[in-house]
C-alpha cells in the first residue's frame, strides 16, 4: 500500500503536467487536421470544430489490443487441435476401450431418447436463451410504457 507521502503510481508510466497534455492534443489535432488540407471546415466534419480527437497511445489500456486478440484465437485454436488430435488418438488406438464403445452402444440401443436428448440440447438451449431474451425485453418495453403514461399523465 502508498504511503501518504508517496506520490500515486501510474498505470502506464510517468504522467505528464498538463501542459504537455494539453500541447499533445493540439498536436494530435493539428496533425489530424493536416491531412484534410482545411477543406473540412466548410463541411462541419473537422476533426479540430468538432474537438474528436484519437486519445493518445499513453492512455489505452494494451498498447496493440488487437495483436494481443489475435494471440489469443491462435493459442485457444491451438487446444482445440490438441483435444481433437488426442480425442483421435484414443478412439484410433485404444483397443482396450473396444468393450467401453460396446457398452456405450449396447446402452444407446437400449435408451434411444438419451443419444436424440443429446442431439437436441444445443437447440433446447438456445430456445432457452432466447426465451429469457424475450421475457426481459417484453419487460423493458412495459416499463417504457409505464414511463410513457406516468409522464403523459398530469
Amino acid at each position: 500500500m502508498q504511503g501518504e507521502d508517496e506520490e500515486p503510481r501510474e498505470r502506464h508510466g510517468p504522467a505528464r503536467p498538463r501542459s504537455e497534455q494539453a500541447q499533445a492534443s493540439r498536436e494530435q489535432t493539428e496533425q489530424t487536421h493536416s491531412v484534410c488540407d482545411g477543406g473540412c471546415e466548410s463541411s462541419g466534419l473537422c476533426p479540430r470544430e468538432s474537438g474528436a480527437a484519437e486519445p493518445p497511445a499513453s492512455s489505452r489500456a494494451h498498447p496493440h489490443p488487437e495483436r494481443r486478440a489475435i494471440i489469443r484465437v491462435v493459442l485457444a485454436n491451438c487446444v482445440a487441435v490438441a483435444v481433437a488430435a488426442l480425442l483421435f488418438a484414443l478412439v484410433w488406438h485404444a483397443e482396450g476401450a473396444t468393450a467401453l464403445f460396446q457398452g456405450f452402444w449396447r446402452f444407446c440401443s437400449r435408451h434411444p431418447t438419451v443419444p436424440f436428448a443429446a442431439a437436441i440440447s444445443p437447440l433446447i438451449g438456445t430456445f432457452l436463451i432466447g426465451f429469457g431474451y424475450m421475457r426481459r425485453a417484453r419487460a423493458r418495453r412495459l416499463r417504457e410504457q409505464i414511463e410513457i403514461q406516468t409522464q403523459q399523465t398530469p
